[in-house]
């Protein structure tokens, strides 16, 4: 008897409860220009890329992923010897150095400099391409663990170095 009213109870609770739909409320806020890109020591093109922050919509909303890319902005990289590049539109908000003299130096800084087509111009806070600490030596352990559908087996690569705690640096390693 027990559980028959045990079931009775479950069926009745579940064809009577209650579902409320809320619309939470959308954080709304002014357009803001988001800039991507670095300058290096390397001799590449240098890639810019600019585009407006989107408005947050839920999830089934489709979204243009071209509609906040900035297509008609003039883009320069200064730097302090006198030196600039003009950055050429290549593709939807990216654009490209198109002088391939320019290179960055260790000990130069970088200023960029970006023109809207709606008069606007922003300028970045310049920037100093410091000399990187010397590799003392790499390490390289193959890791053989293998975890279904997390990771596969793997090579941990570290990079050791003397970084002077005095110097406040910002270090990219890549590798393929």
């Amino acid at each position: 008897m027990l559980r028959a009213s045990t079931i009775i109870l479950l069926l009745v609770l579940t064809f009577c409860s209650c579902i409320r739909r809320i619309t939470p409320p959308i954080r709304e806020g002014a357009q803001m220009l988001v800039v991507e890109g670095m300058i290096t020591t390397d001799s590449i093109p240098y890639a810019i890329k600019l585009s407006y922050t989107g408005e947050l919509l839920n999830a089934s909303a489709h979204i243009d992923s071209n509609q906040n890319f900035i297509n008609d902005a003039r883009v320069v990289i200064k730097d302090n010897k006198g030196d600039s590049s003009q950055c050429d539109l290549i593709s939807p908000g990216t654009y490209q150095s198109t002088n391939s003299n320019f290179i960055g130096t260790t000990g130069n800084i970088y200023t960029l400099i970006i023109y809207l087509s709606n008069g606007k111009t922003y300028i970045s806070t310049p920037e100093k391409i410091s000399p990187v600490s010397p590799i003392d030596s790499l390490t390289a352990i193959y890791d053989s663990s293998y975890i279904s559908f997390v990771r596969p087996t793997q090579f941990i690569v570290s990079v050791n170095s003397r970084d002077p705690s005095s110097t406040r640096n910002f270090y990219r390693w890549t590798a393929s």
